[in-house]
């Protein structure tokens, strides 16, 4: 830590100095209130430390993650997946604060929805995705979570022991697709 100290007192808007600093401090210390000013100051003193260092947006939304801001770590998570698109750490992080959020309030459920669903068109082995849809698929007794987990037994080859094909006539199918809320496969 002294480093980036001697570093910051010989010039207090190094970039470099600031997030590695503010890194240092989330994931070393456990200090994520001390590491978002530092990351936040980087991100205004030298806007192109993105292009550097693109984690920086992963990182300063951990932290707020960390301190239970889960809004504005998903805030920032989509800054940091303008930047870098194909970041799997910050669409995970992203992926893990939607099914957060959506727990909390169903304002997110939504949005989480269609993040997971592109995750899937773009990833179909994306397990982690695919939960995380299942589940929220579910809460509404949408066929298209059954369809889901059909679908991850296919993808890994293997045969499942119920699927929602194997209920063709019984009660169980006749249960789900006449709830409320019944959303046919799309």
């Amino acid at each position: 830590m002294r480093c980036f100290d001697k570093a910051l007192e010989l010039d207090p808007q190094q970039p470099e100095a600031l997030v590695s600093k503010a890194v240092s401090l989330l994931v070393d210390f456990g200090k994520a209130e001390e590491a978002i000013p530092l990351f936040e100051f980087a991100l205004r003193v030298a806007s192109d430390i993105v292009t550097k260092w693109p984690h920086v947006w992963y990182w300063l939304a951990m932290a707020h993650q960390r301190i239970g801001n889960l809004e504005k770590a998903l805030q920032c998570t989509e800054e940091g997946l303008e930047q870098q698109p194909g970041d799997r750490a910050t669409r995970h992080l992203k992926s893990v604060l939607l099914e957060k959020l959506a727990l909390k309030n169903p304002e997110f459920r939504e949005r989480g929805i269609n993040f997971w669903r592109t995750e899937l068109s773009t990833e179909p082995r994306n397990y982690e995705a695919r939960r995380q849809l299942v589940r929220a698929l579910a809460d509404t007794a949408s066929i298209e979570a059954w369809h889901l987990v059909d679908e991850s037994f296919k993808l890994a080859n293997m045969k499942p022991f119920l699927s929602f094909h194997s209920l063709e006539n019984s009660h169980e199918r006749r249960k789900w697709t006449s709830a409320p809320g019944y959303e046919s496969p799309r």
